[in-house]
């Protein structure tokens, strides 16, 4: 069970945690030659890619019969959600001259809505102490960053 855990937490938490790193990087310096618009329009392309090469490469037949499915539609909800947040951030970079090194670290306190989301909407169970100074940590990381 716990070599389970720490793989989870290497391919769901580590190695997002670099890719999105290394997006909010890129980020930047391209929202300073392109409008959000387009940006978005890149990172959408660019994502339609991955989920292509993805289930070509280790889908199932089912993968493309599913896009049919009624619950499929809160993908794409998530994906406006996802994309109302990529163009805030690009006008904030583009329009209002932000710095990557104080928007990020902001952007990136959303896991305090997605824990809360988890708790009272999915009801997942938590130990509460350890919510509650995770919380703390997220918020004066963020103020110090900021």
């Amino acid at each position: 069970m716990k070599n389970i855990f720490l793989n989870a937490v290497f391919v769901g938490g580590v190695l997002p945690m670099i890719f999105f790193g290394c997006f909010n990087y890129f980020y930047k310096p391209i929202s300073e030659k392109f409008s959000p618009g387009s940006l978005l329009f890149g990172i959408a392309l660019g994502g339609i890619l991955v989920a292509l090469f993805y289930t070509f490469l280790f889908g199932e037949k089912k993968d493309f019969a599913e896009i049919l499915d009624k619950k499929f539609f809160i993908g794409i909800f998530a994906g406006i959600l996802w994309g109302v947040a990529v163009i805030l951030i690009g006008i904030a970079f583009k329009k209002l001259n932000a710095n990557a090194s104080q928007i990020i670290p902001i952007v990136n306190a959303n896991s305090l809505i997605t824990v809360l989301l988890a708790i009272f909407l999915l009801k997942e169970q938590v130990i509460i102490w350890k919510v509650l100074v995770g919380t703390v940590m997220i918020i004066i990381g963020t103020v110090f960053l900021i």
